[in-house]
């Protein structure tokens, strides 16, 4: 007649399965299409095991910053991230560990914790890393532009220069400076990215050019007259 057999559990669910979220006991029995019942079954005890809490995790640093030192450019910069828990720990880039030390890459870092039963927490809060470039200056160096003037060439794209006269700082922020002393000159420039809140923006360095050696030309005599000859109009510079 289209009658079909049922279930009652002692859960209170009638459907042939049933999912389990907590801790109970559970048994079923059969009722036929004549609504006889059958025999309790056998009780089968389910224990759910409460997660472990999610880690806490930290960066020891800055978590935006440029790639290379901005006073040492041979030296990487990273961060180093921790996280806070009793259990062990897995990270989001598969690392098995409570540090994930010498984060050097842009991007969200996270873990979750493990207890001794396999059972997993929640994910942590979420840090993230930001990374600018460090553009190299392989290709650059400093040429003479004139009798008393030197130019940064073939930098990458940038905002102002930082000249050095030896190990020196100089004040110059342009691209041709004029030398007023013999010696080693070198060159690095400047590169400004927007970066998010609160810092907004992030100043990082290409390396230093090699030095070039403005020498002195004895024939100058720490002056000079241009084009010779002339039309009428020179340019004069002196050291």
């Amino acid at each position: 007649s289209g009658e079909v057999t049922r279930f009652k559990w002692t859960t209170s669910d009638t459907t042939r399965s049933i999912t389990i979220k907590v801790t109970t006991k559970a048994a079923v029995r059969v009722i036929d299409p004549r609504g006889c019942e059958s025999p309790l079954s056998d009780t089968t005890s389910i224990t759910v095991l409460p997660l472990p809490p999610a880690p806490v995790i930290s960066a020891e640093g800055a978590i935006t910053f440029c790639s290379r030192d901005v006073t040492d450019y041979t030296k990487e910069n990273s961060v180093r991230l921790t996280a806070s828990s009793s259990n062990d720990v897995t990270w989001n880039t598969g690392l098995v560990s409570k540090v994930l030390d010498a984060v050097k890459l842009s991007g969200q870092y996270s873990a979750t914790a493990k207890d001794a039963n396999g059972c997993v927490s929640p994910r942590s809060n979420v840090i993230t890393v930001t990374v600018k470039e460090s553009p190299s200056a392989s290709a650059a160096s400093v040429v003479k532009d004139g009798a008393f003037t030197l130019k940064a060439s073939n930098f990458p794209d940038g905002t102002d220069y930082q000249w050095k006269y030896g190990s020196e700082v100089l004040t110059f922020v342009e691209e041709s400076i004029k030398a007023n002393r013999y010696g080693d000159y070198s060159a690095r420039r400047k590169v400004v990215y927007s970066v998010p809140a609160p810092m907004n923006t992030l100043v990082c360095y290409t390396d230093y050019s090699k030095a070039y050696t403005f020498k002195e030309e004895p024939e100058l005599k720490g002056l000079a007259i241009y084009p010779n000859p002339s039309n009428g109009l020179v340019t004069i510079e002196t050291l």
